[in-house]
């Protein structure tokens, strides 16, 4: 089997995020094998270094 990883940078900054689009990557079958907190937000922003594998 092939195994593919990517790297997804999950954003919460005010209303904005990114949320529905690693969602959806879930539901393709990716699956989280660690998450990593950024820094550089203020006080209404988050960051989060997510790294997905898929098994093909």
């Amino acid at each position: 089997m092939k195994k593919q990883e990517k790297a997804f940078i999950v954003r919460k900054y005010g209303q904005n995020e990114n949320t529905e689009e690693l969602n959806s990557l879930l539901s393709e079958g990716w699956s989280v094998t660690s998450i990593s907190p950024m820094s550089g937000g203020g006080q209404s922003e988050a960051f989060a270094l997510v790294i997905l594998q898929k098994q093909e």
